[in-house]
């Protein structure tokens, strides 16, 4: 089980006051702590930079019991849980006896190491961190637990997990912790995250796919290639760094396009017969202009395609031609 508490607030060197948030996961059958640390935030990325460690240092759990806070209720957290194939359980609402374990446990690090702080404070949050850990290691995992029948919960973690699901050295935490999304591709080989446009191939124009992406770090995936973007969030489609859309200028003169080829990029089609049809014009036998004795500026002139057309537009210029039925 997991859950946040706020930590001791620390007067930095340069005057300014810290306020931390401790992470803790807990394990529910020896009382082990996996991993521990404090952070400046109370934000996902806090939570899931002390998940991966604790998976890496103690292996994987059956399942992760929180409460139904802001962090923990996020699909992100949903999606990890399913890559590390682990079941991510919430507490019921006004059910605080559920989450009992991890709170006395909370109360056992105010009692004992916080209150050690008062007589010889820390003024950095490395430093804070790393006597944590010693404290953690060396004093509560040795120590006798009282619901433990006299064992420690280093004694009884050692004894109890046996089968557990320990992390492959060559496992891909980058990977596993990867925000996932979906997106629908528009004609212009572009798609839209975090407000920005992304361009992809072009093969995928109008195509619904999905986005692996991480929020915090800006890597992009492809396939399972990873793309470092620093500046800002990247998409998980391009097979380079994406770059937001610019304005393109003309550097050279080029040549037209060929209308054939134009419109089969355009719709993405194996045949193009309406760019056929552009490239030879429709040519009409009784095309005939009608002729005005005095040109006019500004009129609209109209033109007669036939026996069984009609007549269109304003103005007109001058008498039908004969036969016509609105002769």
């Amino acid at each position: 089980m997991t859950d946040m508490m706020f930590g001791p607030s620390l007067k930095l060197a340069t005057g300014q006051v810290l306020h931390t948030r401790l992470f803790a996961l807990l394990d529910d059958c020896s009382r082990l702590v996996p991993h521990a640390q404090y952070y400046q935030t109370e934000q996902l990325s806090g939570f899931l930079d002390c998940f991966r460690q604790a998976l890496a240092r103690r292996g994987f759990p059956e399942k992760l019991y929180t409460d139904r806070g802001k962090i923990f209720t996020s699909y992100h957290l949903q999606v990890i849980c399913a890559n590390l194939q682990v079941r991510l359980c919430h507490a019921k609402p006004y059910a605080a006896w559920s989450r009992g374990k991890i709170e006395r446990w909370f109360r056992t690090l105010q009692e004992d190491f916080q209150a050690r702080l008062a007589l010889d404070p820390v003024h950095d949050l490395a430093h804070l961190n790393q006597r944590l850990w010693r404290w953690i290691e060396t004093e509560y995992h040795l120590r006798a637990h009282s619901a433990l029948q006299g064992q420690s919960p280093a004694e009884r973690f050692l004894q109890r997990a046996l089968n557990l699901r320990t992390a492959d050295p060559q496992t891909d935490w980058e990977g596993l912790f990867l925000s996932r999304c979906q997106r629908r591709v528009r004609l212009d080989a572009t798609v839209s995250l975090e407000g920005l446009l992304w361009e992809v191939p072009v093969h995928l124009r109008g195509q619904l796919v999905e986005l692996r992406f991480d929020p915090s770090l800006g890597n992009a995936w492809k396939s399972g290639t990873r793309t470092n973007s620093s500046a800002v969030p990247a998409a998980a489609i391009s097979s380079s760094i994406p770059k937001p859309i610019t304005t393109p200028t003309m550097t050279a003169l080029i040549d037209p396009p060929d209308p054939h080829s134009a419109f089969k990029t355009l719709w993405g089609a194996s045949q193009a017969p309406f760019a056929e049809a552009v490239t030879q014009p429709l040519r009409v036998q009784n095309l005939q202009p009608v002729q005005s004795p005095t040109p006019a500026v500004g009129r609209r002139a109209r033109l007669w395609l036939g026996p069984w057309t009609q007549w269109r537009g304003q103005n007109a210029l001058g008498p039908a031609p004969p036969g016509h039925p609105s002769g």
